[in-house]
């Protein structure tokens, strides 16, 4: 926030010289007898116009590759494009599994990634106009997940778009043994079920043919007493 109050104060202070060298310039004009020391003037002016305009630039640039950087510090893919997807900057951990530099890309398509979801409805930035936010791809057999956004100016208005890709291999598999794990425990549990079913329908089955036997047995003991 500091920096960025001192760039402003500093092209004002810019821009109040340059008018000064005008109104200077316009005065020598109108008096031609202080041409020599109006002149002087306005070249000392020039010179410190020159100067600022020299140390500003040097600032502008410390500042840039100061969040440069940073972003090359995240451990992650980053990928930033204009609105019509060309690159404006690659961070170190997207450029180096390519085996390219950021002069390489800069103001090339984004497609030049390779990726399996390149100039498909999956893409990123495809997504990200429909609403999604969030895409997966399939590549150098990983698995990764990329999450998009846009880049808006100080208006408010979208100038272009940031995607930030993840490896998500394990978590994939994961959820592949997960699934499995949820289709063998289903099966399990059905069978449990029918097991359950089975030995009920054992019990009743003995139950009523032991009801049967003590029918047949009362039955004999009848004949038998009536034959006596």
């Amino acid at each position: 926030m500091e920096g960025n109050i001192m760039h402003a104060r500093m092209v004002a202070v810019v821009y109040v010289l340059l008018l000064a060298v005008v109104v200077l310039e316009v005065l020598g004009i109108a008096f031609n007898g202080e041409t020599t020391v109006i002149s002087f003037v306005s070249l000392v002016l020039l010179c410190a116009v020159g100067v600022l305009i020299a140390v500003l630039n040097r600032k502008i640039r410390e500042r840039y590759n100061f969040y440069e950087q940073i972003i090359d510090a995240i451990p992650l893919p980053v990928s930033v494009t204009d609105m019509d997807m060309n690159w404006t900057f690659l961070n170190t951990f997207a450029t180096d599994p390519l085996g390219i530099t950021r002069k390489d890309v800069m103001g090339k398509q984004c497609k030049n990634w390779g990726a399996d979801i390149c100039e498909t409805d999956r893409c990123g930035i495809a997504c990200l106009r429909a609403n999604n936010p969030t895409t997966f791809f399939h590549q150098w057999d990983k698995d990764f997940k990329v999450t998009t956004s846009y880049i808006k100016d100080l208006k408010g208005k979208k100038s272009g778009h940031i995607e930030v890709v993840q490896e998500v291999t394990d978590k994939i598999a994961l959820q592949g043994i997960y699934y499995e794990v949820e289709q063998i425990t289903g099966q399990v549990a059905g069978g449990a079920t029918m097991f359950n079913e089975s030995s009920l329908s054992l019990s009743q089955g003995a139950s009523e043919q032991a009801a049967s036997i003590e029918e047949i047995s009362s039955s004999l003991s009848e004949i038998q007493a009536q034959a006596s």
